[in-house]
């Protein structure tokens, strides 16, 4: 058997491993599974092989659902022919194991954060202000709604094929979307895609006056989106995943009643006097900016395994960068809050 094991847990699902002979010839194997007592193990049974070279192509897809995938030579005999690097080079020059989703994927992750944000900045700041049922209000929460529907569906289409290192002509095969459903990440993006109608509702029965319902709804619902985002992300797949999914989803919680209210004030701002929502977004302001800035760090070195390797990979650099930059825009909104108040608010 060909037998790889991980450092994480990796999907059960979308898994694949491939033998190639000497004269680049797939060799018929065993359908490649998960161990039932070790979810970083996943193997296939091989048949009888004879001397000589041979490549295995592999590819998992890890707990966070993101698609890894490698290649290794190996030979079968007495004496080495010294031609393994030779063949895992043309091996791999004709194995298709990239997709072209991979950009489309992320434009759809954006477009449902924004509307996540918007909608969770957009309810919080407005909470028992008349301001809630304004027309332009109303719009932000429907198209940031249709948003999140959009951006769970097609991810959802778009993992299986992404992962396989197909493109979009894959996008509707059945088993890939079943297999996808079975993961950690397809899941959430099916109860997402819940959220999504039920987030709808909201915004169609949003109003001046709401009722206690409508507010429990909006919060469980909030909830329960950001639960998907953190029960699939990276900290879900790491250690201690008791502790960091929850701060995550305070970090992410923290973000959109910081971003997205600004955003929403941006919205109401244009047409009505916003002097009370101005100064409930700075009260607001004032505790998520922090929760932000500490969650994200600690969230940041956890992955990093700590802060002495920060510059050694591209995430710490753009880590690092980020911090930078929310540290400068923190600044930025305490002299702009301390001119408020002296200005009387």
């Amino acid at each position: 058997e060909i037998r790889l094991d991980f450092d994480e847990q990796v999907e059960s699902t979308l898994g694949d491993i491939r033998i190639y002979d000497s004269e680049q010839r797939e060799i018929s194997i065993e359908k490649t599974v998960r161990s039932s007592t070790d979810a970083s193990v996943v193997s296939a049974e091989v048949p009888a092989l004879k001397s000589g070279v041979y490549v295995v192509v592999w590819r998992v897809v890890s707990a966070d659902g993101h698609p890894v995938s490698g290649a290794f030579p190996f030979e079968i005999g007495t004496k080495s022919t010294g031609t393994s690097a030779a063949l895992l080079e043309k091996v791999l020059n004709g194995t298709e194991t990239t997709s072209s989703l991979g950009n489309p994927m992320s434009i759809l992750r954006l477009l449902g954060f924004l509307g996540l944000i918007l909608l969770i900045g957009s309810v919080s700041l407005l909470w028992r202000s008349p301001l809630l049922g304004s027309a332009r209000v109303g719009k932000t929460l429907r198209y940031s709604s249709v948003f999140i529907a959009v951006s769970s569906l097609g991810l959802l289409l778009m993992q299986g094929p992404y992962t396989a290192g197909r493109s979009w002509g894959s996008l509707f095969d059945s088993m890939m979307i079943g297999d996808v459903l079975q993961t950690r990440l397809g899941l959430a993006l099916f109860i997402r895609s819940i959220c999504a109608i039920a987030w709808g509702v909201i915004a169609l029965t949003a109003s001046a006056s709401v009722t206690r319902r409508w507010r429990v709804s909006a919060i469980v619902t909030a909830v329960v989106t950001i639960a998907t985002y953190a029960t699939s992300g990276h900290q879900s797949a790491g250690t201690l995943p008791a502790l960091f999914i929850p701060l995550d989803m305070i970090h992410l919680a923290a973000i959109s009643t910081w971003v997205g209210a600004l955003l929403a004030l941006a919205v109401v701002s244009k047409d009505n006097n916003v002097e009370n929502e101005t100064k409930r977004f700075s009260r607001m302001a004032t505790w998520s900016m922090p929760v932000v800035v500490v969650t994200g760090v600690v969230q940041g070195l956890h992955l990093l395994g700590g802060i002495s390797t920060i510059t050694d990979t591209n995430f710490g650099k753009l880590l690092l960068l980020k911090t930078l930059l929310v540290a400068g825009v923190v600044l930025h909104s305490s002299k702009a809050r301390s001119q408020l108040h002296a200005d009387g608010f």
